[in-house]
């Protein structure tokens, strides 16, 4: 769904700013 899509993405954007 694109609720879902929405998630996934903002969840990799934190995943990624956590690792930066």
């Amino acid at each position: 769904t694109v609720r879902d899509a929405a998630l996934a993405y903002a969840n990799r954007e934190q995943r990624t700013k956590e690792a930066a």
